[in-house]
């Protein structure tokens, strides 16, 4: 059986185009795959991985490869065709996006990821895997909100110490790219976003967490269809709304990706704080679920507050 090209998988993305300037349009109903990354269950966002994964790209580096300081700038929603650029700058690669202004003359390219890209130095020693018992399928459970394409987690053990996970690459179906984008994304779903205060005793259940800062990477190769272990780990942390961890990908007793990642906590508001399936089911599914929604409800009236 042939393999699956990228546009049999429904996507004009195209990594490899390489130097400064170069321009390209990520389209959702063509680049279907990123239909399944809404990070609030509503409006599709492109993946962070996918950034770094267009920065290498277009940088024309090899693996092995090192990123340091990248920095997310801001979500990118691609709710519409979306114009992106990348440019190499004085310290490295910076990903833009293009805004459209209510004056043409303000309309502009602005920056969404920047990055420093290098060689990598040679891999750690694998770390052990955690024992303990199989926690709950995140997706399953609505924990997370990835669809089919980006669920290639299939075990997972959670603990107070960290997480190790199992990732097959033939269960997803994300464009590989430059460096595997898919299987990148995948190392975050064994982190518990929305349940942090499993690793961090200074964070409430009432904040959730997402991908802010990439210290630094460093990604090897080449990676076949054999699972892949994941191992991540909390590391000591100075200011809770920023909580740090480190990771491992290991492919075949050697290390495929390493690095150690910043994620940002924000308020989970009254719709993140409500029960997961019932939070997914209200949406995405857009049903409706008893009390849960911006609005204050008292007997039978509700009122709902500026900026709830």
């Amino acid at each position: 059986k042939p393999a699956k090209t990228d546009r049999d998988l429904g996507t004009s993305y195209r990594p490899s185009q390489k130097g400064q300037g170069s321009e390209f349009v990520l389209d959702p109903a063509v680049d279907r795959w990123l239909g399944d990354h809404r990070p609030t269950w509503t409006v599709p966002a492109l993946p962070a991985m996918s950034m770094v994964d267009l920065l290498i790209g277009a940088s024309g580096h090899d693996v092995p490869v090192r990123v340091e300081d990248v920095t997310i700038h801001r979500w990118l929603p691609i709710d519409g065709p979306c114009r992106l650029r990348t440019v190499q700058t004085e310290d490295g690669w910076r990903l833009d996006a293009w805004r459209d202004a209510d004056r043409a003359d303000l309309s502009r390219f602005e920056p969404v990821c920047t990055a420093r890209i290098s060689d990598a130095n040679p891999p750690e020693a694998p770390w052990e895997p955690l024992q303990g018992d199989a926690a709950e399928n995140p997706y399953e459970a609505a924990h997370l909100f990835h669809g089919p394409a980006f669920r290639y987690l299939s075990q997972l053990v959670l603990s107070e110490q960290g997480s190790s996970a199992l990732l097959l690459p033939g269960q997803g179906s994300v464009p590989a790219g430059a460096t595997h984008q898919g299987l990148l994304d995948a190392i975050t779903h064994a982190i518990p976003h929305d349940r942090l205060s499993l690793w961090f005793e200074q964070i409430g259940d009432d904040a959730v967490a997402y991908p802010y800062r990439i210290t630094w990477m460093e990604i090897y190769g080449p990676v076949g269809k054999l699972p892949l272990r994941v191992e991540v780990r909390p590391l000591p942390t100075e200011d809770p709304r920023f909580p740090r961890m480190a990771f491992q990908a290991i492919f075949m007793d050697r290390v495929w990706a390493q690095g150690e990642l910043v994620e940002i906590c924000m308020p989970k508001g009254p719709i993140g704080q409500a029960d997961p399936l019932s939070r997914r089911a209200f949406l995405e599914n857009r049903e409706w679920v008893y009390q849960l929604g911006l609005a204050s409800f008292a007997d039978e009236s509700a009122t709902v507050r500026p900026n709830a």
